[in-house]
């Protein structure tokens, strides 16, 4: 009994332990890219991840989707 918990624990250390060197990982990738914007923003480049079309308008109104309509309120059988 007491050897397999101790398996059921090493195990459940192994992976904690990646989870912990992955979550590591991705908050240094993270600050890299935060340093980079920063160093684009100071050099008059902009953010790089922020881009969208540049003929994008959302006020244009020439969408090819439906145009907007609420939904019904329901039943509205007065008094």
């Amino acid at each position: 009994m007491e050897l397999s918990r101790r398996r059921m624990q090493e195990t459940v250390n192994a992976r904690a332990a990646e989870y912990t060197e992955k979550m590591n990982e991705m908050d240094a990738q993270k600050r890299k890219e935060k340093i980079d914007d920063w160093e684009n923003v100071q050099k008059g480049r902009g953010r790089s991840r922020h881009l969208v079309k540049p003929d994008y308008n959302p006020l244009s109104g020439t969408t090819s989707g439906s145009s907007y309509r609420p939904s019904s309120r329901g039943n509205t059988g007065g008094g």
